[in-house]
């Protein structure tokens, strides 16, 4: 049942509803690993099944938003590959192993046969296999003598499996696969794939071997095999192992790991890209339908997925702790994305100030005039040469640009003049013995920063020669800061300092505050501190009308598994914060900072790190589109809409009072209720009611 908030301001009333928001892309929900090596997931029916490292692992996910663990099995040695048939699952991995599990009661696996084939040391792998009728065929690997065996295993009694044949490949073997009667290998080794005739189950036959063409996975419909290699995804005809016919050759802009193919859409696991999917309705015509970025801190992308329907998708993400459960079910951008520039734009690497946008990519910075925010024009563009650890920063009529050199030791500080955009001025650059800075702050012609190395740094603008080191305070020694007027806020590790810069050669500081978490990032806007602890996983707000006296006004809890970018930005009374892990831009609104109230969220399928806003639009940065552009007048919102007068009414009288008033106000339908008043500034006085009401008129006194 939603939830009716009713917000008494005094002398003022406001009704709110919370409504869904429609979502692109979404993240619903994960699977909890046992380990930190997720390897494969494979679906059946409503049940999910994975492999960790050394984990089986079984889950209901009948309602993918909430699945269910019903158990997990260890292993003694580390797991390679796994298929489902029936009430049984087939397992291989280290020591050359061959086990089988019955499946039967989802919550209590017992293994009932495991075979090794010289699997005494664990170097020796079953990497992979194939089911077809009773017989499996097992890809046997010796890391250490480069020895391939194809193994046939006899299955029919699966607690009592029986290594019946070995044959030598020569080949490593990343994919197999059967069609018909022909078991197909494709890998390196002499060769890069074979075909073996399996009339004979249990005497395959050469039949012959490619060395023109190669895959990495495949899925085979009717002839039709769909497979990736490399960074392409093709199409080939099998009809006949020995004519194969390439159909499609579907040129993709970065790895492919996976692909599974349902109701003309191929699923592709594109690594660092996460998700694309293609329409393949038409093999002479190929379209990209959409593509999720699912890579966070610490994963390398999207490496193998399983369908639980057409528009959810459980997906394991490389060198991560998860797997992943997203709705596909709506591809398209929001229909506020007006414009996506197309320039390669890596994470905190976007400025705007007035008029005026700055842009890195991976070797120098662009200068935009985006007085037609639509159609921007380039001023500029300045090569800094291979760089990495960028950080580009827009204050005032100034461009300051950090970044560390590829091959070298330099850190480097790069000042533009930017007041007159037609004619942008480069000022000079110096040494800063830093590796790249994520925050700073200006005062008159003085810039602060924090180092690593040195404490607050002080540079000059006006030394003659460049920006300069005018002197630095290692005894300040902090990662983030922020400021207004001539004091910086400064994060320590669970302390927050402020210091006085009014004299740059002769920093002070005014006070300390301990504060209850670890700081990750801090933002000023109009007297209010915004400050993300980002172990509690929440962002606090502080009124500093007062410098020296920290005012705690309120939170934002952030969702559950959430994982913020390494910036908010807080402007024009919202806060924006960008969620990496459920792939959604959040927006609070802080008109009063003591009751920070959820606006909307914006479900962006791709990755967003950097965040600026100018008028109405809201600039992100991403590793796919480059710069993308949203109207944050046309969002899909999550609304807390305002009740016009001729809707259910909340009044009271008398108005004004003293010292009692009493409160009218009706709804629609029976609904969860909670009405709270709030003072001018925004904090909450009293909470009056919070309960489940029926619909008719209600009357509240408040004394």
């Amino acid at each position: 049942m939603r939830t009716f908030r009713l917000i008494i301001m005094v002398l003022f009333a406001l009704f709110v509803l919370i409504c869904d928001c429609h979502g692109v892309y979404q993240r619903i929900g994960d699977l909890e690993l046992m380990s930190l090596s997720p390897l494969q997931v494979e679906v059946e029916g409503n049940i999910a099944y994975t492999l960790e490292y050394q984990w089986f692992n079984i889950y209901d996910v009948s309602d993918p938003s909430n699945p269910i663990s019903l158990s997990n099995t260890f292993f003694d040695s580390e797991l390679r590959f796994m298929q489902i048939r029936d009430n049984y699952a087939f397992i291989s991995g280290g020591y050359a192993k061959f086990i089988v599990l019955d499946i039967s009661d989802n919550t209590s696996p017992t293994i009932i046969d495991e075979i090794s084939f010289n699997g005494t040391v664990y170097y020796r792998y079953i990497k992979r296999f194939c089911l077809d009728g009773n017989y499996a065929y097992l890809d046997y690997y010796d890391y250490a003598s480069y020895e391939t065996k194809l193994l046939v295993v006899d299955i029919s009694d699966p607690n009592n499996c029986t290594i019946i044949n070995e044959i030598n490949t020569n080949i490593t073997t990343n994919c197999m696969f059967i069609n018909d009667v022909y078991l197909y290998l494709f890998g390196y080794g002499s060769y890069l794939g074979c075909v073996f005739d399996i009339s004979d189950f249990a005497n395959p036959v050469l039949l012959t071997t490619y060395s023109d063409f190669n895959m990495d996975h495949a899925e085979v419909i009717s002839d039709m095999v769909y497979c990736i290699n490399a960074d392409d995804f093709r199409v080939y005809d099998f009809s006949d192992p020995l004519n194969i016919v390439e159909i499609v050759h579907y040129e993709n802009d970065n790895a492919l790991y996976y692909v599974s193919i349902l109701d003309n859409k191929a699923y592709l696991a594109c690594g660092e890209k996460g998700i694309k999917i293609l329409d393949i309705t038409d093999l002479n015509q190929i379209t990209e339908i959409g593509i999720y970025d699912t890579q966070i801190d610490g994963s390398q992308g999207a490496i193998q997925l399983s369908l639980i329907d057409e528009n959810t998708i459980i997906l394991t993400e490389w060198s991560d702790d998860r797997f992943l459960i997203i709705d596909v079910s709506d591809p398209h951008p929001p229909s506020s994305l007006v414009e996506s520039y197309e320039y390669f734009c890596r994470d905190n690497n976007l400025a705007i100030y007035g008029n005026l946008m700055a842009l890195i990519d991976e070797y120098g910075v662009y200068f935009f005039d985006i007085s037609n925010i639509i159609e921007p024009i380039q001023l500029l563009y300045h090569t800094l040469g291979n760089i990495f650890r960028e950080y580009v920063f827009a204050i005032e009529d100034y461009v300051f640009v950090t970044f560390s050199i590829s091959g070298s030791s330099d850190d480097m500080l790069y000042v533009y003049d930017t007041s007159d955009p037609n004619n942008i001025h480069f000022e000079g650059s110096c040494l800063t013995n830093d590796d790249g800075y994520w925050c700073m702050a200006k005062y008159n012609d003085y810039i602060f920063l924090p180092s690593y190395n040195l404490g607050l740094t002080v540079y000059d603008l006006n030394s003659g020669n460049g920006p300069s080191l005018l002197t630095s305070y290692p005894s300040f020694y902090g990662t983030r800061l922020s400021s207004i007027n001539n004091y910086v806020y400064m994060a320590l590790e669970n302390s927050m300092i402020l210091l006085d810069i009014s004299d740059p050669n002769s920093v002070n500081q005014v006070t300390q505050w301990p504060m209850p978490g670890s700081i990750m990032d801090i933002v000023i806007e109009d007297n209010i501190l915004y400050i993300w602890f980002w172990n509690l996983n929440i962002i606090r707000l502080y009124d500093i009308s007062d410098n020296t006296n920290l005012v705690y006004l309120n939170e934002i809890q952030l969702n559950e598994n959430s994982k913020i970018a390494w910036n908010f930005i807080a402007e024009d009374n919202k806060v924006y914060i960008s969620d990496l892990s459920w792939n959604e831009i959040i927006v609070y609104d802080t008109c009063y900072p003591a009751n920070p109230v959820l606006d909307y969220s914006i479900r962006w399928n791709l990755k967003t790190r950097n965040m600026v806003t100018k008028d109405n639009y809201l600039f992100v940065g991403n590793s796919h589109f480059g710069c993308s552009l949203f109207d944050t007048t046309d969002l899909t919102k999550i609304n807390f809409n305002t009740i016009s007068p001729d809707k259910p009414e909340l009044t009271n009288y008398p108005n004004p009072f003293n010292p009692t008033t009493t409160i009218s106000f009706s709804i629609p339908k029976e609904s969860n209720i909670e009405l709270s008043i709030y003072n001018i500034k925004g904090q909450k006085v009293k909470q009056l009611v919070s309960d489940q009401l029926s619909a008719v008129k209600h009357l509240v006194v408040w004394d």
